[in-house]
């Protein structure tokens, strides 16, 4: 065994050579040299394989571990995020619960900072800026949650109040209307709803909201209330146009909103700013009926009859007829024709309203007054008894509910509803009503007779 002479130095270790001699060896000293290096680099290559090899291995065992102990650790991490942000939001809700709205905003903004979209959050957050009057703020917050999130019904409502509470009365109206369709069970709504067309001075739609929401939940008798008092109380334009007029100061050109105050006016005696009103509501709404009905009876009012007669479209019987406003269509065209001494007329049109309206009083009034100028006094006079028994109905009604409201309703409350209802046409409702009565006398009975 010899060394052999590289030009990096000696090999590393003992190799076989053939030993060659003068010019052999010269002649071989490049094949000896090869030889030598490539024998070098073999076992290099080796060893540096192996040593690969031994560390992928090890390196797949660390990767392994390193990928269990973050598995467990992602685990821990999202349970004790988790945990947290239900003890996050369960503290942000103790603080609404007490009115402390600046703190449960605090208490959610790691919570929204790590997850900005965590609905539940964004509807406690938006709730507390509403108790707080930042409405603008509020309805950017309720509006970020979508209607398939588990907190929709809530965060529908909470956002439609602060759109009333800022005037955007319209957008208010579109937002609820959508809520009863996709949650027709929720009283809530459909109570939120009717409350906005009071405001806007148009009970005539409140009244049918809830009577759909009461027709296809039959079993809830706690919306009888609701139509008691809907029924029985006159709207007065004094509670609600101060609201109307900050509505249209801060939102303009909501024709539901300009309707409403041209009603306002009109009912307090402003015939010029009711003009102004009612002139802006047609611009807005040119082919709005209720807004034409309201204003030809607006223009009757004040002694416009030319102007009365080119507002109001009169071929439309078809159209008409399964309106929510045909009656009062008709009572405007009779008005129309008794201005103009058409008294023959006028009755027939004022029928066609009582038809759809027998318990509208004003309506019977009118007939009583038309029946006695065509002569025919038995028929007026029995006109206006029944327009008189209507109203002290009404009347009576009225002094219940103001009862009901302020205390719980007793079983005698509830028969004397009924067969008031009954006078007003009303038999589904007072079969309710008297449904509700016996329920309480069931329960008083037993807890007396326990």
């Amino acid at each position: 065994m010899e060394k052999c002479w590289t030009p990096v130095g000696r090999c590393s270790e003992d190799v076989p050579h053939r030993v060659w001699s003068g010019e052999q060896q010269n002649r071989h000293n490049a094949a000896d040299f090869t030889f030598c290096y490539h024998g070098e680099w073999d076992r290099t290559s080796r060893a540096i394989i192996g040593c690969n090899v031994k560390g992928a291995r090890r390196g797949i065992r660390v990767s392994l571990i390193v990928l269990v102990l973050a598995g467990a650790g992602y685990g821990s991490l999202h349970w004790y995020i988790r945990r947290s942000a239900e003890e996050t939001l369960a503290a942000a809700e103790a603080h609404l619960r007490r009115r402390e709205n600046a703190e449960a905003r605090e208490e959610l903004q790691w919570l929204l900072w790590s997850d900005p979209t965590h609905h539940r959050a964004l509807l406690i957050r938006g709730v507390s800026l509403n108790a707080d009057r930042r409405f603008p703020e509020a309805i950017r917050t309720l509006a970020q949650i979508p209607e398939n999130s588990e907190s929709s019904e809530a965060a529908g409502i909470a956002l439609a109040s602060s759109l009333i509470l800022d005037g955007q009365f319209e957008r208010a109206e579109d937002v609820l209307r959508n809520h009863v369709e996709r949650f027709p069970q929720s009283l809530n709504t459909g109570r939120r709803l009717a409350k906005l067309y009071l405001i806007q001075l148009d009970p005539r739609k409140g009244a049918a909201v809830l009577l759909e929401h009461w027709k296809r939940n039959r079993d809830e008798l706690s919306i009888l209330p609701d139509l008691l008092d809907i029924e029985a109380r006159s709207i007065t334009p004094q509670e609600h146009v101060e609201r109307l007029e900050a509505a249209d100061r801060s939102h303009p050109q909501q024709s539901s909103v300009v309707l409403a105050l041209a009603r306002a006016y009109h009912q307090m005696g402003m015939p010029d700013r009711a003009k102004e009103r009612f002139d802006s509501a047609i611009r807005l709404s040119p082919d709005d009926l209720p807004t034409k009905i309201a204003a030809t009876e607006f223009l009757l009012d004040v002694g416009d009859l030319e102007s009365a007669q080119s507002l109001l479209p009169t071929d439309i019987d078809e159209q008409i007829h399964d309106s929510l406003y045909a009656d009062r269509y008709w009572y405007v065209v009779a008005r129309i024709a008794e201005s103009r001494g058409q008294i023959a007329d006028a009755l027939n049109s004022l029928e066609k309203a009582i038809a759809l309206r027998p318990d509208n009083e004003s309506y019977l009034l009118m007939q009583a007054s038309l029946l006695r100028r065509l002569g025919r006094r038995e028929e007026s006079k029995r006109a206006a008894e029944v327009a008189a028994e209507l109203a002290a109905t009404r009347a009576r009604l009225f002094v219940l509910a103001n009862e009901i409201n302020r205390e719980s309703p007793r079983s005698e409350h509830c028969s004397e509803i009924a067969t008031l209802m009954e006078r007003l046409g009303h038999s589904e409702q007072a079969a309710d009503w008297r449904r509700v009565g016996e329920a309480i006398s069931a329960a008083s009975r037993q807890h007396v007779f326990p």
